[in-house]
């Protein structure tokens, strides 16, 4: 994870050099970070493994994969549908959308299933709408409801488009200490797209 903090501390740096506003809103997500890369790890040789195992800090292929299993059961769907008992509620997904007159590699598609739990499923891209709600229908089922709406329209616009990589993860726990009402105020929550270029929200 080590490798997720460099980047997030260098986006920030990057953002606030440039006076980016819209960085403060941004939520970096390390498993989805991982996961991608290492995906990408596993199937690429030569000089491009070599600086992708350097920039993951990880020696080997088979080093990636011991990690990504770790990583994988740590984010692992909790049973509990009872979000007021004590036990945290962690809800995980990891999905492959690719178009669907490409396929992928048994062996490689066997692969994201087992390590990284993924489910590859095949989209028509050239049906666009359509395709976005059959996608977000799948999302709502995978996470119970949690996650209703993970695409907008528009999202499948793109003639070139081939692959999507997605992930979502719902975590609903009770906190070792509790916030108090009494320090919420309204303030501006800046907005990257829009008029006007913020709302108020309780903060």
């Amino acid at each position: 994870m080590e490798f997720c903090l460099d980047v997030a501390l260098y986006e920030e740096k990057t953002a606030k050099s440039s006076n980016n506003k819209s960085f403060e809103n941004v939520v970096v997500s390390p498993i989805g970070i991982c996961v991608i890369l290492n995906m990408i790890a596993n199937v690429a040789k030569g000089a491009t493994l070599e600086q992708l195992l350097q920039f993951l800090k990880f020696q080997s292929v088979d080093d990636l994969v011991s990690h990504a299993s770790k990583l994988m059961q740590l984010a692992k769907s909790s049973d509990s549908d009872d979000d007021n008992n004590d036990n945290p509620v962690i809800c995980n997904f990891n999905a492959v959308l690719m178009k669907k007159s490409i396929s992928l590699r048994k062996i490689h598609q066997d692969f994201l299933e087992d390590v990284y739990q993924v489910k590859v499923n095949y989209v028509d891209f050239s049906r666009e709408d359509e395709a976005v709600d059959e996608v977000n229908a799948w999302v709502a089922q995978e996470t119970k409801g949690l996650i209703k709406t993970l695409l907008l329209k528009g999202a499948f616009e793109s003639s070139s488009l081939t692959l999507i990589r997605a992930n979502g993860l719902y975590f609903n726990g009770k906190w070792e200490n509790e916030f108090s009402e009494f320090n919420t105020r309204i303030s501006e929550f800046n907005l990257i797209d829009g008029n006007p270029r913020f709302v108020h929200v309780p903060l």
